[in-house]
């Protein structure tokens, strides 16, 4: 390999390892619900567009179920450590919703509407 090969090689992984540490590429996001422990994180490549879209569309995500919440939904910096409530596959991505509480209610009704949308074996 040539100096300037090792060169372009070293700089692309280096931008790589920064995109991947910045949570850019391959990972996860985290959107919250105000005013409540219940949250979803969204892990696959490049998360962040559908965090932005769950933000900003959470119907396409979890059905009209949301709508009266869009409002509530927020990017979260830090990974959510509440109990896991489910997870589904949609797009080839993985949604993860946890909450707390006994009833856990915006937790499964989150779950609900991603289960309608959830890719099909």
């Amino acid at each position: 390999m040539s100096d300037s090969s090792r060169k372009v090689f070293t700089r692309a992984l280096t931008l790589t390892a920064v995109l991947a540490a910045a949570g850019c590429g391959g990972g996860e996001c985290y959107v919250g619900v105000r005013g409540t422990a219940a949250s979803v994180t969204v892990k696959g490549t490049f998360p962040g567009d559908t965090c932005k879209t769950l933000i900003a569309n959470p119907a396409k995500y979890v059905g009209d179920i949301a709508e009266d919440s869009a409002r509530d939904l927020y990017a979260m910096s830090e990974r959510p450590t509440q109990p896991q409530v489910c997870e589904y596959t949609i797009d080839g991505r993985n949604f993860i919703v946890r909450d707390e509480g006994m009833l856990k209610v915006v937790g499964n009704i989150l779950c609900s509407g991603l289960a309608k949308r959830a890719d099909r074996p």
